[in-house]
């Protein structure tokens, strides 16, 4: 665009105010307020208008599909009108330190062109690889973005993303360039209906389709199992790489396309209601005509919760366009009396059960209706239950401090236990007879089992989402977690780090398995591992790292020749200093500790402090803190292996 404009010192400005050309990061996500910004720049010449700077100069049409239609209105109210209507849309700014390139596509671009660009379809969230070549994107730093003149950027600057599975991230990102490309009218919540009914027309079960899956995406996949595939038709899991995977899989371009037909009719009455006339084709943007003339381009949704043209709602009393708005949700029973400090605190009022509730924009654009249009009857939750298994009974709802719970009875059993809906649904199993949720004598076998006798229990367990108090034998404090999180790897904090080194356990993989296995990539904090006969999984370092350790035999990794050394914690270092102290004359005067640096003993005491394992007396001046009462000898467990009461009571 720049070869075509003659004035070179309007479109700096410009590059610099909405791109972040010259500054060191590039906003290249989405710019706000791009009707405004089509207008002012309208003196350049060849400058885009407002659906080519939308849709070919971002990755917005991709992103949409993705999410719901009141997030999608949200999303796109920023960008074509920005601040407006006495509403702040949600700030999405993402400034990156890197532009995306694929070779190959900067190879065709210096033979078509004589020149490459960015592609905006490199930048699609989520994302890894060209579509088109399959090839590994290069980061380009901003500091050297301009260069883009021949292939020697790419030696000299570009440095390769880590592609774990290029199989499955090509599969991937064929499915969101289709996306961006089509530009389809839909939401999350229709792709899993179109999918559910694709299943059922090909009689297709559930754990077929997951079969079909898996082995499409094979160790990329992002389903764990069947059960996981189950939960997600039924709309229990939100996860964009399982939608992607799953309609990938399932759906075609024609399936996609059918859903703009269906809202076309639906919403096209709407927009004539309010007056507006459409002066382009039905899609993710419409270009409409209000009443006083005024053209403005808007999603389509937004007609359906009550927006209108951004002009002339600017001109309408806050309280009366607060109003109008709250009147298209839910039951249309909704108002606020007024508004103070901004729509952001005013009290919003349900006027079929009197509930008052404050957050004006989370509840317009996430549609929050009123719990009591959205708790269901007992009568739909045995229908939901039925559908999984037919051996429980929704008895009645339990009011409980910390929610509402339900009355479920095990008709194999006869027990009567009470749980959150939204916890049984997902995991219908009986919280007494099943030894999934209870016994606490499987916790005990499984710390037993995976450390050996390096953790004690000593507070009662009251089920598998509570916590419980542990102690570390090895440094006699204690410390809080729950079952299933103690089983994922993680362990006392003041001993292990919170998140273990890439290098070391890189290192640890290598030599406790003698190069059997061997970590190929990591993902924040998960690693993916790859064994010498060609299997892949991915597990988070601590899990790693537990299997690594533990005492007994691992079914992750089947064959160990040692166990990884030692990782020194400077925590541990000024910890042991101090205690070793406080036993010989009660108190701990802050001193220098070997291996540890001044500020790194300072923050480390700061920190053992307000974890509880020091407690600060005076300036500089320490005793033993209360996590470390549990560390004699005398501490045991009653015979139902809970701790005895006398020691009970002396905790509290």
């Amino acid at each position: 665009m720049y070869q075509y404009n003659t004035n070179e010192e309007i479109f700096r400005k410009f590059a610099q105010r909405y791109f972040g050309l010259g500054y060191g990061r590039a906003r290249y996500d989405y710019v706000t307020n791009a009707e405004g910004i089509a207008a002012k720049n309208g003196i350049l010449k060849a400058f885009p208008g407002v659906t080519e700077l939308l849709f070919n100069m971002m990755p917005l049409s991709a992103e949409l599909p993705l999410m719901r239609f009141p997030s999608q209105v949200r999303y796109t109210e920023a960008v074509l009108h920005g601040h407006h209507n006495f509403i702040s849309p949600k700030k999405m700014d993402i400034r990156e330190k890197y532009l995306r390139i694929c070779p190959e596509c900067f190879r065709e671009d210096l033979e078509l062109h004589g020149e490459a660009y960015y592609h905006a379809w490199h930048h699609i969230p989520g994302m890894k690889v060209c579509p088109k070549h399959g090839e590994a994107f290069r980061n380009i730093p901003m500091e050297e973005a301009g260069k883009l003149i021949d292939m020697r950027i790419l030696t000299q600057t570009g440095e390769e993303r880590a592609v774990p599975d290029r199989k499955a991230e090509i599969l991937r990102s064929r499915f969101l360039m289709m996306l961006y490309m089509e530009r389809p009218y839909t939401e999350p919540l229709e792709l899993i209906e179109l999918i559910k009914e694709n299943l059922k027309n090909n009689g297709i079960s559930k754990n077929e389709g997951y079969r079909r899956i898996k082995d499409r995406y094979g160790a990329g996949c992002s389903f764990r199992d069947s059960d996981h595939f189950d939960q997600f038709v039924y709309n229990q899991v939100r996860d964009t790489m399982c939608l992607v995977e799953a309609a990938e899989t399932f759906l075609d371009k024609e399936d996609i396309r059918s859903c703009k037909e269906k809202h076309w009719k639906v919403l096209i009455p709407i927009l004539k209601e309010n007056g507006c006339e459409l002066l382009s084709d039905f899609g993710q943007i419409v270009k409409l005509r209000c009443g006083k003339g005024h053209e403005f381009y808007v999603h389509p949704y937004a007609a359906k919760m009550g927006f209108g043209c951004p002009e002339c709602d600017e001109e309408i009393p806050p309280l009366d366009f607060a109003n109008r708005i709250l009147s298209h949700l839910g039951d249309g029973k909704y108002h606020t009396d007024r508004i103070e400090n901004g729509l952001k605190e005013c009290k919003i009022i349900h006027d079929t059960c009197g509930g008052v509730r404050t957050g004006f924009s989370d509840i317009v654009f996430g549609e929050k209706k009123c719990k009591c249009e959205t708790t269901f009857s007992l009568e739909k939750y045995q229908n939901m239950f039925d559908r999984k298994r037919k051996e429980f009974v929704a008895e009645k709802f339990v009011e409980d401090p910390s929610g509402r719970k339900m009355r479920i009875r095990h008709k194999k059993c006869g027990a009567v236990f009470d749980v959150k809906p939204a916890y049984f649904i997902p995991h219908p199993y009986c919280r007494v007879c099943n030894p999934r949720f209870i016994p606490r004598m499987a916790t005990d076998r499984d710390i037993e089992e995976l450390t050996g006798r390096k953790y004690t229990r000593i507070s009662p367990y009251k089920g598998y989402r509570d916590k419980m108090r542990l102690r570390h034998e090895t440094c006699g404090t204690w410390f809080e977690i729950t079952p299933d999180g103690f089983r994922e790897g993680y362990r006392c904090p003041l001993c292990s780090p919170s998140s273990w080194p890439e290098e070391y356990v890189k290192e640890s993989i290598r030599k406790c398995t003698g190069g059997l296995y061997e970590a190929v990539g990591f993902e924040k904090d998960t690693v993916t591992v790859k064994c010498v006969d060609g299997t892949v999984f991915r597990k988070t370092r601590s899990c790693v790292m537990q299997e690594l350790m533990r005492p007994t035999p691992s079914k992750v990794f089947r064959f160990r020749e040692s166990l990884p050394e030692r990782l020194e914690s400077n925590r541990l270092a000024v910890f042991n200093r101090a205690k070793a102290v406080c036993e010989e004359q009660g108190k701990w005067k802050a001193e220098d500790v070997p291996g540890v640096s001044y500020s790194a003993r300072k923050s480390i005491c700061r920190w053992l402090h307000d974890n509880g394992y020091l407690c600060r007396v005076a300036k500089g001046v320490y005793v033993m803190g209360e996590r470390t009462r549990f560390g004699g000898d005398g501490d045991r467990l009653s015979d139902d292996g809970n701790l005895t009461d006398e020691k009970l009571e002396k905790a509290r």
